[in-house]
């Protein structure tokens, strides 16, 4: 298997790469995992770091801090979909725990039920797809981040398609 599929594996091998992104770095990531919400063990955080130097992800400089090599993870069409399954399961578990264990200040948690025909989902997906990018471009204009944040969108029918009753 395509050691790059284990990147996604778990939720924080993306935002401790986030966490170097941002600089600063110099250890071997330990310290990094005591900065993640859950806070990730530094065993962990070591090992993440290790996979993203070994993917070519990240990289120490001159100085020997760790920087990052590319602006964002992608997951493309060559990861399997159970490896993708599993990342977006593990960001909604994290939704959920951010739900009770983050201040509402520090973060935006909503739903919306609706109606919508074939060609309304098709916009409603349209328009998350948008939502994403722009979130990304908004990421790539930022110079000094100070801090990560995980944005998960869901779409998904809570009903069965029904057909119209006429008298």
């Amino acid at each position: 298997a395509d050691d790059g599929v284990h990147v996604f594996d778990v939720w924080h091998h993306a935002a401790l790469r986030a966490l170097v992104g941002m600089g600063g770095h110099r250890g071997d990531g330990a310290s990094l995992g005591a900065l993640c919400l859950p806070e990730v063990d530094a065993e962990q955080a070591r090992h993440s770091v290790e996979l993203l130097m070994e993917l070519g992800l990240v990289e120490r400089d001159r100085d020997g801090m760790l920087r990052t090599t590319e602006a964002h993870l992608v997951a493309g069409p060559d990861i399997p979909v159970q490896v993708v399954r599993g990342f977006h399961r593990e960001a909604i578990e994290l939704g959920r725990q951010a739900l009770e264990g983050i201040a509402p200040q520090e973060r935006d948690i909503s739903a919306i039920t609706a109606s919508l025909d074939e060609a309304g989902f098709s916009a409603a997906r349209e328009l998350a797809r948008e939502l994403r990018q722009k979130i990304q471009s908004l990421a790539h204009r930022t110079s000094t981040p100070d801090r990560i944040y995980q944005l998960g969108i869901q779409i998904f029918p809570v009903a069965a398609p029904t057909a119209s009753e006429t008298p």
